[in-house]
């Protein structure tokens, strides 16, 4: 009798324990789930948020004005459109001088927008000279737009020797 009931005992430990498996089991995958899920969302959430400055960039700007050493070079420019493709491509401005050269090779690059340290950056990479460099991004703003037609987006870029003031081209 003894040796039976230390049977039943053990044998219900072991059923205990599976029941406790199972039980827990669903929990587990449960909770894996939420992980899961918990790891995708910030994952995307970080992606996205890697890709608004690209966003909100990507269209076509206007130069208003361009400094360069402090002197106004607007009119040096043959374009005043640059455009910042959703494929990291853009076409930029063609300057007078590189006309004059017949070196039309300039117009087209890479781009990408980031930031670091709380500073956001354009960085382009051109055959063109005046437009080869990493520019600090500084007043990028909504502002009223010509007659009350809505707002424009403007921003400023600044790089070493070259200052640009753009609007980005109503959709």
């Amino acid at each position: 009798m003894i040796y039976f009931a230390k049977l039943t005992k053990k044998v219900s430990l072991s059923v205990q324990r599976e029941l406790h498996s199972e039980v827990n089991e669903p929990l587990m995958t449960t909770k894996m789930k939420r992980q899961l899920i918990l790891i995708s969302i910030l994952s995307s959430t970080l992606l996205f948020s890697c890709n608004k400055l690209e966003n909100t960039l990507q269209g076509g700007w206007n130069i208003e004005k361009v400094y360069y050493h402090n002197k106004p070079v607007v009119y040096d420019l043959y374009t005043t459109r640059f455009d910042l493709s959703s494929n990291n491509t853009c076409e930029l401005p063609i300057s007078i001088s590189s006309l004059d050269e017949n070196k039309l090779d300039g117009e087209k690059g890479l781009w990408k927008a980031y930031t670091s340290n709380n500073v956001s950056y354009l960085q382009i990479q051109t055959k063109n000279k005046i437009f080869c460099r990493k520019f600090r991004i500084l007043n990028i703003r909504e502002e009223p737009a010509y007659l009350n037609k809505g707002e424009l987006l403007k921003m400023t870029l600044i790089a070493d020797s070259i200052k640009i003031k753009c609007a980005k081209v109503p959709n």
